[in-house]
């Protein structure tokens, strides 16, 4: 990776800190690494591969308030999720990623199809699961999918597949019925 790290590529950085990580050694080695001076004039890359290091480096609170501001960008919010899996921060996720779900609840119609939050309430229901409140998970899906409230068919997905997790195969049936 040296060579490439010595020209300054980006990938070859992000990699490098991620071998320290897990290597044991480096954490604030890995930090400079992937660390661009001004957070606010960095890219959503930029500061999605922070978060990350912050994340694996067991900087989880630094993680998220680094995101914080950057969660205009659609996919910078599965980032917040994929890094607070299992640290414990599950109601600040939820509390963060709430107004996008609804956001994405309220773009119905042909015209929203392409909205840059349609997989917020996917990403709400997951942490919900994950926070030990599926059935909560469950019933909020299951109303996007009745009222016709999901822009994506992945919400559909989503739905069937916390439903099987569950063992709620015959709301499952009924689904696949309707």
């Amino acid at each position: 990776m040296e060579p490439f790290v010595a020209a300054g590529w980006r990938p070859a950085l992000y990699a490098k800190a991620e071998i320290l990580l897990r290597a044991g050694r480096g954490t604030e080695e890995a930090l400079d690494l992937v660390r661009t001076g001004d957070p606010g004039g960095a890219s959503g890359t930029e500061i999605r591969a922070l978060a990350e290091v912050l994340g694996k480096a067991g900087r989880i609170d630094e993680a998220i308030e680094l995101l914080v501001p950057h969660l205009d960008k659609s996919w910078l919010v599965s980032v917040l999720v994929d890094i607070t899996d299992g640290q414990g921060r599950d109601e600040r996720v939820l509390e963060l990623i709430a107004p996008f779900a609804d956001q994405a609840r309220q773009a119905r119609g042909e015209e929203h199809r392409d909205h840059d939050f349609s997989e917020a309430q996917e990403l709400q229901a997951r942490v919900l699961e994950r926070a030990d409140r599926a059935d909560e998970a469950i019933q909020l899906l299951g109303q996007d999918i009745a009222g016709r409230r999901s822009l994506a068919h992945n919400t559909l997905i989503a739905y069937a597949e916390l439903l099987a997790r569950h063992g709620r195969f015959e709301v499952l049936r009924e689904l696949v019925n309707w």
